[in-house]
């Protein structure tokens, strides 16, 4: 037993505890893997939790068009208010119609498990993400996923237990979860979003707004299992 980690609390409680029942909220400096030294509570990172909190959708109300919980409407001069309509519609249907070939072009796109029972082959989506070039990206998931799956093959033939234990990641989790239950032919890389020449004519700041905008739509539409965080501008 110790004493609750709260200045001036004289409450005993368990060794693997941190503050009493009463304190346990009580924020404290922890090391996070994401973002190193940093406040928890409830033994949580704070900036992860702040992470897992969607800031980046647009809102239909009364014919007005908001960004996130913002009071005032999207003007119609905004950079924002031509992909309003799209982006209020969540649902596979209607966004099957923004579906392209994977280019080089800046927009969205999915990793799914393929499925060979439907026509387009998606089953369970995976994973959501924005790129600039949505090519180079595919080809960067790629590479990685082929360092997880080398690294778990070589695990596997040097244990001699049927537990594989990784020491240390090469690449993210995401790719080390995805080759734990699939082969690379297992899955299908799709473009899901894919902007217009007109994408580039904006100013780099309202670029990165509507990469983020985009990628929680396909995230709330398809509720894809490896994104553990909302989406937030990546470039």
């Amino acid at each position: 037993m110790k004493k609750c980690g709260h200045k001036g609390c004289k409450t005993k409680i368990d060794e693997q505890y941190r503050f009493c029942y009463e304190h346990r909220k009580d924020k404290y400096q922890d090391t996070c893997y994401i973002h190193g030294k940093t406040l928890f509570s409830e033994g949580k990172c704070l900036k992860c939790l702040d992470m897992k909190r969607p800031i980046y959708r647009i809102h239909k109300r009364d014919n007005n068009y908001y960004f996130n919980r913002n009071r005032k409407p999207i003007d119609k001069d905004s950079f924002m208010y031509p992909y309003c309509k799209q982006l209020t519609h969540k649902t596979i249907s209607y966004q099957n119609r923004y579906m392209g070939k994977i280019s080089n072009s800046a927009g969205i796109y999915g990793i799914f498990v393929r499925d060979k029972r439907k026509k387009d082959q998606l089953g369970e989506c995976l994973y959501v993400g924005q790129a600039t070039d949505i090519s180079r990206r595919i080809k960067q998931h790629k590479k990685n996923f082929a360092t997880a799956s080398n690294h778990i093959k070589g695990l596997k033939a040097s244990s001699k237990s049927s537990v594989i234990v990784i020491p240390k990641y090469k690449v993210e989790a995401k790719y080390y979860m995805m080759a734990k239950d699939y082969w690379l032919k297992d899955l299908k890389f799709v473009c899901l979003y894919r902007f217009d020449d007109n994408f580039k004519k904006l100013l780099p700041s309202e670029q990165k707004v509507l990469l983020t905008l985009e990628e929680q739509l396909f995230i709330d539409i398809y509720s894809s299992s490896l994104n553990t965080f909302a989406a937030r501008p990546s470039y």
